[in-house]
């Protein structure tokens, strides 16, 4: 199932922990204690957008639709560095 989840955030796009969840058949828990287990292996990295998210680029970025004043964590892989 960790191949699977590295699979679906490879592919791109906002994706919850909820939406990954349905797609995998599995609990947004389990979902995230996967996250952090590729995270632990270093197949992906971790944002943390409150600490490192400069409001003046909030125009270009992606997220900004969806983005909440709240400590939102976000993950990537490797390769998209």
């Amino acid at each position: 199932m960790l191949n699977r989840l590295f699979d679906l955030i490879e592919k791109g796009g906002s994706l919850t922990p909820a939406s990954l969840a349905t797609q995998l058949g599995t609990s947004s828990s389990m979902v995230e204690l996967m996250l952090e287990e590729l995270t632990r292996r270093g197949l992906l990295k971790e944002t943390d957008f409150q600490k490192k998210c400069d409001q003046e680029s909030c125009g270009t970025c992606y997220l900004a639709k969806s983005c909440k004043p709240i400590n939102q964590r976000v993950w990537s892989t490797k390769k998209q560095s």
